[in-house]
Order: structure tokens, then sequence, then C-alpha cells
């Protein structure tokens, strides 16, 4: 019991980072809130999805274009290992509860609570682009992100919790 909490706060700094490094935090600190009438007059004092009338209103998310993701053939044509049995959906949806719903949402939409103030919308599971994209595709994304967006690479994940929530994600486009 004491090895799977020692692991799960890993996990959740290895996340924490993940997140920081890719923009997509909604968290600020007292030292980063210069406040209103401040020169930059950029910060957050409210948590995320709060309404903060005195912030620059932000134009509506862009739409992620289906495109090319760049994943390697032989990477793209890799079959997952793993049986998307109902052990495999329990622990996948851990895995997204825990690292993905902030960014994607409660039902995969792309509309989670952190992507208040990303320019770009998170992928939509149910989206058709997203289902036409092999396991062996979600599963090098999520292994390496996408560069330019705010899609961080999770490759910290063992090969097996990967393949887990590649499982669990297909589970929004049913």
């Amino acid at each position: 019991m004491r090895r799977h909490r020692v692991l799960w706060s890993v996990l959740a700094a290895c996340m924490l980072v993940g997140l920081l490094l890719s923009g997509c935090t909604g968290f600020s600190t007292a030292s980063e809130d210069p406040g209103p009438g401040s020169a930059d007059g950029e910060g957050l004092s409210e948590p995320v999805g709060e309404a903060q009338p005195e912030q620059e209103v932000l134009e509506p998310m862009e739409e992620v274009e289906p495109k090319d993701y760049g994943v390697p053939a032989d990477d793209a044509n890799v079959v997952n290992p793993i049986a998307a049995d109902d052990a495999s959906l329990q622990l996948g949806e851990k895995i997204y509860r825990a690292s993905c719903i902030d960014c994607h949402g409660e039902e995969g939409r792309g509309d989670g609570p952190a992507m208040a103030r990303q320019n770009l919308k998170p992928a939509d599971f149910r989206a058709e682009h997203v289902k036409e994209l092999s396991d062996g595709e979600l599963f090098y994304i999520i292994t390496h992100g996408i560069e330019g967006s705010a899609m961080p690479a999770w490759g910290f994940f063992d090969e097996e919790q990967r393949w887990h929530l590649v499982n669990y994600l297909r589970t929004f486009q049913e």
C-alpha cells in the first residue's frame, strides 16, 4: 500500500512538471501576480475558470485541424498488446482522471478546465480524425506529446500504463 502511495506521489509530481513545462497550468503564485494596475496586468489571482472581468477576453480556442502528427510508420503500425477488457479500461480511466481530464475534459471533448487560457483546443477524442488514428499512433502521441501544442510527453508512464490509456481513450469513440 505504501509503495502505491509513493508511486502516485511520484506520478503526481511528474504530471505537475509536465503541465508546467507545457504551459497547461492554471496555477499562479502571489509573486507571479502583479495585480491590477501593474505594468503588464497579466497576473492570475483567481483560479482558472472563474470570471475575471478586468482581464482581456481571449478569442475562442482554435480547433486543431487533422494533421500528420509525425508518427513514424513503424510506430503507427504497432499493435496494442493489451486487450481492452474491464481491468484495462479501469486502469486507463484512473490514468486519464489523474493526468488527462484537466485538459481533455470529463467526456474527452477537449474542454477541460485547465484549457481556459490556451489558444489551441486539445483533441476531442470523439472527432473523426482522432478515431482514424491507429492505437500505435495514439501510443506514440501520448509518449512523445505534440510539438507546438500544449500536449506534453507522458513517456514517464510505463509502457503498459500507456496502452491501458489508449484502450480507455477508445471508449470516448463509442
